[in-house]
């Protein structure tokens, strides 16, 4: 595929992800044109009073110490 088609693939799938009625018209095939660009996605954002993710993971290092070089 070129890369201007790439793209537009790209773009189409990124607006059913973000867009549940645009889903539902791809799922049944009626997409009659590239939707429109979108920015982001919508209804992802932590809920009020949400933990963040523990820091302990990221805290760790990715390389077992017994591998490490001295």
């Amino acid at each position: 595929m070129s890369e201007p088609v790439l793209r537009e693939v790209e773009q189409i799938l990124h607006a059913v992800l973000a867009d549940g009625d645009l889903a539902a018209r791809w799922a049944a095939g009626r997409l009659a044109k590239v939707p429109d660009a979108v920015l982001g996605f919508t209804g992802l954002e932590p809920l009020p009073g949400a933990a963040p993710p523990p820091q302990e993971a990221a805290a760790r290092p990715a390389v077992p110490e017994s591998d490490r070089m001295p």
